[in-house]
C-alpha cells in the first residue's frame, strides 16, 4: 500500500456513533509519505471525530511485514468533539520506520486520549519525528504509548510524548532488546494541570 503525494485512507463521524475503524492486513509493505497540492493534506491514514460529535473516533490496525512513514506522512486517530480519540495498533514482521517530520499520533479535544501500540520484529526507528497521545482542553488522561517485542527501539532527534493539559498523563512503556537514543530525543508523559504519567524502559542497554 502506497499513500503520497496526499494520498489519504480516513474515516470520520460527525455525530453520537463510533467512527469506523480501518484495518490493513498481511501487507508486505505500508508506506506514507508527502504532500498534496493543498500543503495542509498531509498523506496519511486518518480516523477522527469531527464538530460537536459526541461519538469516539475509529481505531486503526495495521499488520504488515514493514511500514514506513517519512516527510511529513501522519498515521491519526483525533477528536475535537466530545468523543475520545481512537486506538492505533501497528505490528510489523520486520521494522518500522518514521522519519522526516512524519507522525504517529492520538489526540483529543475535550476527552481521554488514545492508546498506541506498536511492535516490529526487528527495529522501530523513529528520526525526526514523533510519536505523541495528547489531550489538549478537556479533564481525560493522555493516552498510554506501548513499543514492544522488538529488537532494536532508536530515537533519532525525536519525541515519545503522552502529555495532558487539564488531566492526568499518560504512560509510556518501552520493552526492547536495545534502546538507543540520541542526547537530542526525549520520552515525556506530563501534564501541565495533573497528574505527570509513566515512563518505563525495559532494556538491557539504555541511552547508548
Amino acid at each position: 500500500i502506497y499513500l503520497k503525494d496526499g494520498g489519504q485512507i480516513a474515516v470520520t463521524t460527525f455525530g453520537p456513533g463510533k467512527g469506523g475503524s480501518i484495518d490493513i492486513q498481511k501487507s508486505s509493505l505500508v508506506s506514507i509519505a508527502g504532500k498534496g497540492i493543498n500543503p495542509e493534506e498531509e498523506s496519511g491514514i486518518y480516523a477522527s471525530t469531527e464538530g460537536r460529535g459526541s461519538g469516539n473516533s475509529g481505531r486503526i490496525n495495521i499488520s504488515t511485514k514493514s511500514l514506513s512513514i517519512a516527510d511529513q506522512g501522519i498515521i491519526s486517530s483525533s477528536s475535537d468533539g466530545k468523543g475520545s480519540a481512537g486506538e492505533i495498533s501497528i505490528k510489523a514482521d520486520d521494522s518500522i520506520s518514521i522519519d522526516s517530520s512524519a507522525s504517529l499520533t492520538t489526540e483529543a479535544e475535550h476527552s481521554g486520549g488514545g492508546i498506541i501500540s506498536i511492535e516490529a520484529g526487528n527495529k522501530i526507528h523513529v528520526s525526526d519525528s514523533e510519536i505523541t497521545t495528547s489531550v489538549q482542553s478537556g479533564f481525560g488522561k493522555g493516552g498510554d504509548i506501548n513499543i514492544n517485542n522488538t529488537k532494536f527501539v532508536i530515537l533519532n532527534r525525536s519525541s515519545v510524548t503522552a502529555n495532558a493539559e487539564q488531566g492526568d498523563g499518560g504512560a509510556i512503556f518501552i520493552k526492547t532488546d536495545n534502546y538507543i537514543k540520541s542526547s537530542n530525543s526525549a520520552v515525556t508523559a506530563t501534564s501541565k494541570r495533573g497528574n505527570d504519567g509513566t515512563v518505563k524502559v525495559e532494556a538491557p542497554d539504555v541511552d547508548i
